[in-house]
This record gives C-alpha cells, sequence and structure tokens, in this order.
C-alpha cells in the first residue's frame, strides 16, 4: 500500500474521532459562553434588539421600518430578529414569562455563530494543514476571550454576519477539489450576500470572489 493510501486509510479511520473532539471542543466553548449569557452587556444594542424583535413578531415585515423608530441595521439581520420574537410571542408555551429570557434569546445567535465559525476553521485549516493544527485554530475562537465578551457578555451580532462570510471562503476552498465546482461557487455568492445585507464589512471579499476564475482555479 502507498505512503498515499495509508494516509487516506487512516483519515477515514479517524474521522470519527476527529469529529468527537471537535464537538467536545464547541460544547466546551458553548459552556463557557453560557456561564456570561445573564450579564446585563452593552444595554443599547440588546435593547434594541429586544425592541426590534418585539416589532417584528407584531408586524408585517414590510412596516419595520416605518414601526421600528431607529434603526442603523441593514435588512439581513431581521430575519434572525424576527424568529426571535416569534419564539418569544410563543414562549409560553414552555412557561417563560421572565422578559430576562428575550435577553438570552437575543444573544444566542451570535453565541451559537461563535461555536459554528469555530467549525468553518477547523475545516478550513483542515485542507491545508494537520489535524492538530485545525484543532489549535478552532480551539482559539472557541475559547477566545474576546470573542466570547463580544458574544456572551456584551450580546453583539458581529459573528452571524462573520460567520457567513468565512462559509463563503470554504465554498470557495472547497471548489478547488469538488466536482461540484460551480455549485460551490453559487453558494459561496450567497453566503457572501447574506453576509453583506446583515453587515456591509464583508463587502471587501466581493474583489476575491469577482477575481476568483482568474486565479488559477483548478477545474
Amino acid at each position: 500500500m502507498s505512503s498515499l493510501s495509508v494516509a487516506a486509510a487512516d483519515n477515514e479511520e479517524t474521522r470519527p474521532r476527529e469529529w468527537l473532539l471537535l464537538g467536545a471542543l464547541l460544547l466546551a466553548g458553548l459552556f463557557l459562553r453560557l456561564l456570561l449569557i445573564g450579564a446585563e452587556g452593552y444595554k443599547g444594542d440588546i435593547s434594541s434588539f429586544e425592541s426590534w424583535s418585539l416589532t417584528l413578531a407584531q408586524n408585517p415585515l414590510a412596516d419595520f421600518y416605518n414601526k421600528a423608530g431607529f434603526i442603523d441595521y441593514p435588512p439581513g439581520y431581521l430575519y434572525v430578529l424576527l424568529g426571535i420574537g416569534y419564539t418569544w410571542t410563543h414562549q409560553h408555551l414552555v412557561g417563560l414569562t421572565d422578559y430576562e429570557y428575550l435577553k438570552w434569546l437575543v444573544k444566542l445567535p451570535a453565541i451559537i455563530m461563535d461555536l459554528v465559525n469555530a467549525g468553518l476553521i477547523f475545516l478550513i485549516v483542515r485542507q491545508f494543514a494537520k489535524r492538530s493544527v485545525a484543532f489549535a485554530a478552532a480551539a482559539f475562537l472557541a475559547f477566545n476571550p474576546a470573542a466570547i465578551m463580544v458574544s456572551a457578555y456584551w450580546g453583539q451580532a458581529d459573528s452571524v454576519s462573520a460567520g457567513l462570510a468565512v462559509a463563503a471562503i470554504l465554498c470557495l476552498v472547497l471548489a478547488q477539489t469538488r466536482e461540484d465546482r460551480g455549485w460551490m461557487v453559487v453558494l459561496g455568492w450567497i453566503a457572501l450576500t447574506g453576509s453583506i445585507l446583515m453587515k456591509p464589512a464583508a463587502s471587501v471579499l466581493v474583489a476575491l470572489f469577482v477575481l476568483y476564475p482568474l486565479l488559477g482555479a483548478k477545474r
């Protein structure tokens, strides 16, 4: 058996353990964040997210900008807040009546996306480096004090839009080796568009996507 075949076989044999270890790492990161989910955080943004969520749940989506008062967010993140609002309006089904839980719901998307982002980073790094390096990269985000403070303590939503941008990059990376290259690029564009509709920062990646066909991508 060639060394390449042995490596491939080893990858197949160790992949279940790899996913279990990654899952354990992400669960540990989730636990750390849940310890801070009840913190007051940045009250201005959290109260805005709570207000917008309830406004979205109580009014047609098309009327939101007329009904919400002050709003400085593009429309993309409104769909996340809409889901939070609907969840809150039906919270009586599980016996939750304290508005404290609305703050938890407002923080959850960013907390979850922190961990999704760590997983995406693992997948990207794994394409180019050893398993240990990929785990280190994922752990750097999962246990990063700054990331934990931004999402779980302060309640900022940056990780949601950033996660879509990272997913877009992963699609381009996977397009290098997959047969469905065209579809991966399309999915990348969709993820990038979603990120820009939440926060414009990811628009810097548009040039990369436009130039991608000219950068020697494998066919």
